[in-house]
């Protein structure tokens, strides 16, 4: 298997090394008009026209047989194997058809079920020559008693076929382990195998689709390689990008312009959409789309699921303007939709994805969400009292409002009156201290956030009454790529805890709101006890929203510079007074009257 797999990685490296045959050299230049296959086929106008190049599957014999005439061609297997499927063709436009076939060993009598199937290869035959093996099934996709092998056969050029082999296996395989193969093939060459790819299965709940199309895209008579990538996550259809490799005198080339231009027609498309009430509905599946569609197909996302032959990934460049209209898509259409809140929470999020978020980016979608808000100059106490020490699980605050507007501190040695006045007063006997453990009806606690590889989303950890984990709750919050996939150090914000509700926890995470906002605040949650107004710091300053605000407001103060790093905020029934922690020291904030 071994063998296999170099013989198939050396065919890929010596893409460069064609038949000694003479042809036209094109240089290759893929910027602006020269990217244009059209345009460069106008000018290089073919001295005869020829039909139309028609893609067609292999035919697939009814039962595998010894020898075949197939379009009038007759192909013999060789000893002691059998033909599946072939296809016939004139590949040099000489005037004469060659057939290429797979081939499957015959039926050995002894073989059992669980015994491994013998490979199948795929075989030229030419009139007047020795047939010949020109490839076979790549060594890196699985094989055994309990996978499933599919392949499909497909000319798709003139000179040459695409050949793709899957399998599907019982198990659990190693996380993003190859289990497709595909290949573009020349059969003529002395090399046949020109490009292919190492393919792992799509993440949970996505569809990854990839397809090649080798007709001749600038016109020199060279099948050039087309690939096609799509991503679905419903019946809806899916996102697409192409890349593209020109056959040149020194072997493929890179067209450098692909996928980036791809994504940014995407990304144009859905920022146009995003003004549109009822545009606006789809801007944000189809934006998610396209970052996954990002993770899966190029190299540095941390969880890239295609490479080529070798292994490398495939490198895609230039995606900052791209990125930049996701971002600025994602947050206007949340303002469309009337959701300011995780409108802002798209800054929070500015360096999830590669490319992050630029300046350029930034001040554009600031410029949009600072028009949704009135501005607040607060007023800013800073209270010197101890609070409970941090947690690395989500908790409710240390801090809750009273009704009068006095505010209470859940200390190292018991409850703490601040008020009006900044007094400071120890109320251990009067006040209990209130659980800051955020723990639903059920008596399931809220543990954390992990942000899986093998999953697109944020999850929600949590254990059961007797502290015994239970399965993960999927949110519809994308996860970083790379993030923790790429080695970096995992986001340590904790979320804002609002309550529980029927499916999990209510939080607001990295900006993204999770779960429908409660009727009331449980003490310490960053939603008022009658449930009017949310508290939540921003990039840009606290934000206050909720039924209780005709418009939401954005907070600032001169001594609370930005970044905010606050945590733990609460807010007053009145909507004029926010609490939070900043650097283990409390701060207050008030609205003027």
């Amino acid at each position: 298997m071994r063998a296999r797999v170099i013989a198939l990685g050396l065919g890929l490296l010596g893409v460069a090394c064609h038949d000694d045959e003479r042809r036209p050299y094109t240089p290759f230049t893929m910027s602006s008009g020269a990217g244009n296959p059209s345009s460069i086929a106008s000018s290089q106008t073919p001295p005869t026209q020829k039909a139309p190049f028609k893609r067609r599957d292999a035919t697939i014999a009814k039962q595998p047989k010894r020898k075949w005439i197939l379009d009038g061609f007759e192909i013999v297997a060789p000893d002691g194997s059998l033909l599946e499927s072939a296809i016939v063709a004139d590949f040099n436009n000489d005037g004469s058809l060659e057939a290429i076939a797979w081939i499957i060993a015959e039926a050995e009598p002894t073989r059992t079920a669980n015994m491994r199937p013998q490979p199948a290869t795929l075989w030229l035959f030419e009139k007047g020559a020795s047939k010949r093996k020109v490839a076979g099934e790549p060594g890196f996709v699985p094989t055994g008693p309990s996978c499933k092998t599919t392949r499909t056969l497909t000319q798709t050029g003139r000179q040459t076929v695409s050949l793709s082999v899957s399998a599907s296996c019982q198990g659990n395989l190693i996380p993003r382990a190859p289990t497709r193969g595909m290949l573009v093939i020349r059969p003529l060459n002395r090399q046949p195998v020109v490009f292919g790819l190492r393919i792992a299965d799509a993440a949970k709940g996505e569809t990854l689709s990839l397809s090649f199309d080798t007709q001749d895209i600038d016109g020199d008579g060279r099948d050039d390689v087309k690939l096609t990538a799509g991503l679905s996550t419903d019946d809806a259809p899916p996102v697409e990008v192409e890349l593209r490799w020109l056959d040149r005198t020194t072997g493929l080339a890179r067209d450098p312009a692909q996928p980036a231009t791809a994504f940014q027609d995407m990304a144009s498309v859905e920022l146009v959409r995003s003004d549109g009430v009822n545009t606006s509905r789809a801007v944000i599946p189809r934006v998610e789309k396209g970052r996954r569609l990002h993770a899966s197909l190029c190299d540095g996302s941390g969880v890239t699921r295609v490479h080529t032959l070798n292994g490398t990934g495939l490198p895609c460049v230039g995606l900052e303007q791209a990125f930049d209209w996701f971002a600025e898509a994602e947050t206007q259409s949340r303002i469309t939709q009337g959701n300011i809140r995780d409108a802002f929470g798209v800054l929070e999020r500015a360096d999830w994805f590669h490319p992050s978020l630029s300046k350029r980016g930034r001040k554009a979608i600031e410029k949009r969400l600072l028009k949704t808000v009135d501005a607040v100059k607060a007023k800013l106490r800073a209270v010197d009292v101890k609070v409970r020490g941090p947690d690395n699980t989500p908790r409710y605050s240390p801090l809750r409002f009273e009704d009068d507007g006095s505010l209470l501190v859940l200390g190292p040695s018991g409850v703490q009156r601040i008020g009006r006045d900044d007094s400071v007063e120890y109320i251990e006997d009067e006040v209990d201290p209130w659980p800051m453990t955020v723990i639903g009806p059920s008596k399931d606690r809220f543990l954390g956030v992990a942000y899986p590889c093998e999953s697109a989303t944020v999850m929600l950890l949590r254990s059961g009454s007797t502290g015994m984990v239970k399965p993960p709750i999927l949110t519809d919050l994308l996860a970083p790529r790379p993030g923790a996939c790429g080695g970096r150090p995992p986001d340590s914000r904790r979320p804002s805890v609002l309550g529980w509700g029927d499916d999990g926890p209510i939080a607001i995470v990295h900006g993204h709101s999770i779960g429908k906002l409660p009727t009331r605040g449980a003490p310490g949650a960053a939603v008022s006890t009658d449930g009017r107004f949310v508290v939540a710091p921003t990039a840009l300053g606290v934000l206050i929203t909720g039924p209780g605000q005709k418009k939401p407001s954005l907070w600032s103060a001169d001594e609370l510079p930005l970044p905010l790093k606050l945590q733990d905020c609460v807010i007053h029934t009145d909507g004029k007074h926010t609490a939070c922690i900043r650097n283990g020291a409390v701060v207050q904030l008030s609205a003027a009257d």
